[in-house]
């Protein structure tokens, strides 16, 4: 094609490509309804649950292999994108963490965590597809009335799931590391926690023990994977409020792509070339387009009439994709892939 979009499956630049194939090559997309949901706020300093479920609830570890791959993959990532766990649990098809966030937004940091293992997975298990089900979860705690719940909740997953009979059986979680029978890993933090039961390690973990053996507080499990707030939060009105007033007052200068590194982005994420992207009417294509016009008007100096011209396409088709862009998962699956694909790229250039 004559109009500088690339057939990305060949034609994307090296550094793009390379970035691509640092993670399996595998980069694939999803199709999901187009209901509305709630959206997701970044707060320098936040404390958030955040939940991956596998796709069909799928297993998303065959073995200890890969859980302990997950975990190099947090360290690697906590160090990069400047985040901490306070509590974790890994299940057969979803992991539940307590996660907080420095400046990068949790967004970031997640998608590449997903992109990477998703990545992993289907390069040792010689499969195709996606790994896990839609977007990731969220839910933003206030830490100072929900912390220690928060953390109970996550280790206390396989016991509701009567896989074990207590936190103590389940190996994969930060329960042995909160009561000293193993070294935390460098990206768990547990001193948060212990220290509301005392300053003192024993009496902490020794607290720290008897809270987890008593009865759970009267609160539906989907508070904590929903929120209570009309965004994804758990707290009241007031924390609400103010966090809301804090993302906005701290969102931080997001780094701009040119609108040529965005589509073959796009194409890389949605596992097209850049032929299909332009012209195929099927819906895979129309997601891709309208993560394509979405991230050119948010994340390049470049307008939809400029795409326009790339693509061989009208500007007004390419305005109305990018308005449907929000309520489109798919879509918007598609752009957080290709967000990690451009920043992978930066990285290796």
């Amino acid at each position: 094609m004559g109009s500088g979009v690339h057939s990305c499956t060949r034609s994307a630049p090296l550094q793009t490509r390379r970035a691509a194939a640092a993670y399996g090559g595998a980069i694939t997309y999803v199709r999901r309804s187009t209901m509305a949901r709630k959206l997701r706020i970044h707060v320098a300093g936040g404390l958030y649950h955040v939940i991956l479920r596998g796709n069909n609830r799928q297993p998303i570890f065959h073995d200890d292999k890969d859980r302990y791959r997950l975990e190099d993959l947090i360290e690697e990532g906590s160090s990069r994108f400047h985040y901490q766990l306070l509590g974790y649990c890994w299940m057969g098809n979803h992991i539940h963490a307590a996660v907080q966030v420095g400046k990068v937004p949790l967004s970031s940091a997640i998608q590449n965590l997903s992109f990477r293992y998703a990545g992993y997975f289907n390069w040792r298990y010689q499969r195709v597809g996606h790994l896990f089900q839609g977007r990731f979860k969220a839910i933003l705690i206030d830490s100072d009335s929900y912390l220690l719940q928060l953390v109970r909740y996550i280790h206390m997953n396989p016991v509701r799931a009567q896989l074990v009979d207590t936190p103590d059986a389940w190996a994969w979680s930060s329960h042995r590391a909160y009561v000293g029978e193993i070294a935390a890993p460098p990206w768990l933090d547990t001193a948060p926690v212990l220290a509301r039961f005392s300053d003192r390690p024993q009496r902490a973990r020794k607290a720290y023990r008897t809270f987890m053996g008593m009865p759970e507080k009267m609160m539906s499990p989907l508070d904590f994977e929903r929120g209570n707030q009309k965004v994804p939060i758990l707290g009241d009105e007031l924390f609400a409020h103010r966090m809301e007033r804090k993302a906005f007052r701290d969102a931080p200068a997001m780094e701009q792509f040119s609108a040529e590194e965005i589509v073959n982005a796009v194409c890389l994420a949605a596992g097209m070339s850049g032929e299909g992207i332009c012209t195929s009417r099927r819906a895979d294509a129309l997601h891709a387009r309208m993560a394509a016009a979405h991230l050119v008007l948010t994340r390049s100096d470049r307008n939809l009439t400029a795409l326009a011209r790339m693509m061989a396409r009208d500007p007004s088709t390419l305005s109305r994709a990018a308005m449907r862009y929000e309520a489109s998962e798919a879509a918007q699956e598609v752009a957080g892939r290709a967000l990690a694909v451009l920043a992978n790229a930066r990285m290796h250039a």
